[in-house]
């Protein structure tokens, strides 16, 4: 068993920090205690309105489930059915009521609340990035619309190295304060992101608990990354899309955005773009920060490094929140393995 953090004070070289929390064995315990390392906002939920599931069945000894979970470096997984919990299961410490880290599916989570907003004309899928923030004015923004972030279509040169030691992913952990620094309100809404998302997601979706995001050093939500949202409401999320954005006969996000994310999008930037080899060559698309496989019974998904995932099968009512602990950010043989077991799950249903 780790000694990562056990006892307290834990001895120093077992003690969890900003200088190594996403790297192992500390990440196994890092990623579902987030908050005790980087300050965080809260994403209330509603305690008297929660979404209650029945419990359901699934064999998981027929696909090897296990042998995947070990593989992975798995720490929940949770498989929802026609509105029922199928599989669960929690390692690596982590329990049930334990909030982990989304990673970028917190970026697919901002995806549906925007939504949101451009269905109550709040901002429009046209709308110049400069309109809310005329700073990026002389950037590589200029120009940009609201659709072009929300499908990851700037001319932005960035180079997504986690590995890296220097560099702009560097500042920008330093700016997002994921990284030990060298020596509140959101423009386009005037909400709070952490109540924005309370408020348009994570209340009317019925979560059973609070999630909460972390926060740079004046308050400011890292919505790219940093979500942390207990196994159970995220499954909820993909139960909810697989319904056609519906809880319990409710519309939490309207289905018509949910049919774009499915049916639009662009297959050709797809492959010309840099996930294209990485993810397989598969045939894909990437619309409102979700990624689409595109065949007769497309399987939408949210992705995150270090192994962390949603995935949505519309066609079986079926929904997969996979939390994982994974040393290194991006593996292609760990994500073909996840991938071959979710297609092995899908088959059962």
């Amino acid at each position: 068993m780790s000694e990562v953090m056990q006892g307290f004070p834990s001895s120093q070289p077992n003690q969890v920090t900003l200088a190594n929390w996403r790297t192992a064995p500390y990440c196994h315990w890092a990623f579902h205690h987030v908050r005790e390392i980087v300050p965080s906002a809260e994403i209330q939920n509603n305690p008297a309105d929660v979404w209650s599931l029945k419990s359901g069945s699934f064999n998981p000894d027929k696909i090897h489930l296990d042998e995947a979970i070990i593989q992975t470096d798995t720490d929940s997984l949770v498989i929802l059915h026609n509105d029922e919990i199928a599989y669960e299961t929690y390692r690596n410490g982590m329990t049930a009521r334990d909030p982990h880290i989304l990673m970028s599916v917190s970026k697919s989570m901002l995806g549906l609340v925007a939504g949101t907003l451009i269905e109550r004309n709040e901002i429009k899928e046209e709308d110049l990035i400069t309109t809310y923030i005329p700073e990026l004015a002389k950037s590589a923004y200029s120009g940009a619309t609201v659709r072009n972030l929300l499908d990851m279509r700037v001319g932005v040169l960035f180079d997504e190295d986690y590995l890296a030691t220097s560099g702009p992913i560097i500042d920008y952990r330093y700016a997002a304060n994921w990284n030990p620094a060298p020596k509140d309100r959101e423009r386009a809404t005037g909400i709070r992101y952490a109540d924005l998302v309370s408020d348009r997601l994570w209340k009317p979706l019925g979560a059973e608990a609070s999630g909460y995001i972390t926060v740079d050093r004046i308050g400011g939500a890292r919505a790219a990354g940093g979500k942390c949202f207990v196994a159970r409401d995220l499954a909820r999320v993909g139960m909810m899309m697989a319904n056609g954005g519906q809880r319990q006969g409710k519309q939490v996000i309207p289905k018509k955005w949910l049919d774009d994310i499915v049916q639009n999008g662009d297959p050709q930037a797809w492959v010309e773009g840099d996930f294209y080899d990485e993810m397989g060559q598969r045939e894909m698309h990437y619309r409102s920060k979700w990624y689409v496989m595109r065949d007769s019974n497309p399987l939408i998904f949210g992705l995150g490094i270090h192994g962390q995932f949603l995935f949505i099968d519309p066609a079986k009512h079926l929904s997969i929140a996979w939390f994982s602990s994974q040393n290194n950010p991006l593996n292609s043989p760990t994500f073909e393995k996840t991938f071959g077991t979710i297609q092995k799950i899908r088959d059962e249903f």
